[in-house]
């Protein structure tokens, strides 16, 4: 009974540290200082990995020699996308959009391109 109680205690936990979204990052003394949506630093990543463009609920993205490097929440990168896919102009919730040559892409934050559409909306 006592193993039972603890391995769902574990579980419990396990499941409160997977569903915790970003909040916001602060670039501190040469840190990103990533914060959870109860205002906890959850990790501190070297701000050598590049310039910060922006953030999603679960993922944030840098700029650094050419590429935008996604990482998630715990400071895994885990993709990079050359900058030659545009400019990107927004960073929210699970997605980003980039804008390039009178084209606007969106991508999921796993970098796969889930919608193109023209600048002006597609009119």
């Amino acid at each position: 009974m006592k193993k039972l109680l603890v391995l769902l205690m574990f579980v419990a936990i396990c499941a409160t540290a997977f569903s915790q979204s970003i909040s916001h990052i602060e670039n501190k003394n040469h840190f990103y200082r990533i914060y959870n949506e109860k205002n906890v630093e959850v990790k501190a990543v070297g701000d050598y990995v590049g310039t910060l463009v922006g953030h999603g609920s679960k993922f944030f993205i840098v700029v650094k020699n050419g590429f935008y490097d996604l990482y998630d929440m715990q400071g895994h990168k885990y993709k990079s996308i050359s900058t030659t896919v545009g400019d990107i102009v927004s960073v929210s919730g699970d997605t980003f959009v980039v804008r390039k040559n009178g084209y606007t892409t969106v991508y999921n934050s796993k970098g796969e391109k889930i919608k193109n559409f023209t600048a002006s909306g597609g009119r």
